[in-house]
């Protein structure tokens, strides 16, 4: 499979103690001018205020409600390790499948993302998945 070109960089972390957004637009503005790519930093704390969701106990649990399951995946860096977080694991990720979370279960918000990150198009093979 082809490499594709890097659209954004989503940082993720948890902080209860302050959950403003504002801390997120500087660190968001000062990566950039360190690597010219477009990033994405949001605190998991506040994150369940936009999703009417229940307040999420750390990043992890935040990852279990993304839109879909093969999308939360993260990965840290800690005293010179590297550390994969996934929620639901890897296996339907690197089967080539895309599949509806069961917590966010709108098909048609599932569907507009599909068709707007183009995710067909890039892997026509990818497989849709709404269980």
């Amino acid at each position: 499979m082809d490499a594709t070109s890097l659209h954004d960089i989503d940082l993720i972390y948890f902080n209860p103690e302050y959950i403003l957004e504002d801390i997120d637009s500087t660190v968001e503005q000062d990566l950039k001018q360190l690597l010219d790519i477009n990033w994405s930093v949001k605190n998991q704390a506040r994150m369940h205020l936009r999703n009417n969701d229940l307040p999420y106990k750390n990043t992890i649990d935040a990852m279990s409600y993304w839109p879909e399951i093969e999308t939360a995946v993260g990965i840290s860096w800690s005293q010179n390790e590297i550390n994969i977080a996934a929620p639901f694991g890897l296996r339907s990720l690197f089967e080539g499948k895309i599949t509806l979370n069961p917590k966010r279960s709108k098909p048609e918000i599932f569907q507009q993302r599909i068709q707007r990150k183009r995710w067909l198009e890039k892997w026509p093979k990818l497989q849709i998945k709404l269980h």
